[in-house]
């Protein structure tokens, strides 16, 4: 069980090709927590977006459909991640945007950042009124505050298609 004490991110939980992987965490001799994820050579969807208004040309369709088809497997095998026990930990993102899709030199798509993402039975509780996440990419249910599943993972996934498609924010 994933304790806050520990402040063990639920990445290093998920095993995916499309999710940076976490290397080593722990605490460092002054007590201070620390994460190793792998080094992700390439550049974040956001990065390629920006890149693309304002120097074209767009992402080609293909291209954007691959990206977030890669996207989607690593969302998937992160909330199909199970405990040590094998029960499931409703592991939800909460933080689905192009900041958090790198797309590396040689074309592999990673999610990164689960530094929002709450599980089933976690400790630690949001605070009402508090949004965890970027807002244009939040679902209605997150914005209310109302609990979580991988649908408003699914949502954000949504407005990242709008935009790699159109090459426009949607809100």
């Amino acid at each position: 069980e994933l304790q806050d004490d520990v402040r063990a991110p639920l990445a290093a939980a998920v095993s995916s090709p499309h999710v940076v992987p976490t290397l080593d965490l722990g605490r460092d001799g002054e007590g201070s927590p620390y994460i190793v994820l792998q080094l992700v050579v390439g550049a974040s969807l956001a990065q390629l977006l920006q890149r693309a208004v304002t120097e074209g040309p767009p992402l080609p369709i293909p291209v954007a459909l691959e990206i977030l088809a890669q996207t989607a497997l690593g969302l998937h095998h992160a909330h199909e991640a199970t405990d040590a026990k094998g029960a499931s930990m409703n592991l939800v993102h909460r933080d689905v945007s192009p900041h958090n899709v790198f797309v590396t030199y040689d074309g592999q798509v990673k999610l990164t950042d689960f530094g929002v993402a709450k599980a089933a039975g976690r400790i630690t509780h949001t605070d009402t009124g508090v949004v965890k996440g970027k807002l244009a990419y939040a679902s209605p249910e997150q914005l209310r505050g109302d609990p979580l599943d991988r649908r408003s993972d699914i949502f954000a996934l949504g407005i990242v298609l709008w935009e790699i498609t159109t090459g426009r924010r949607l809100f």
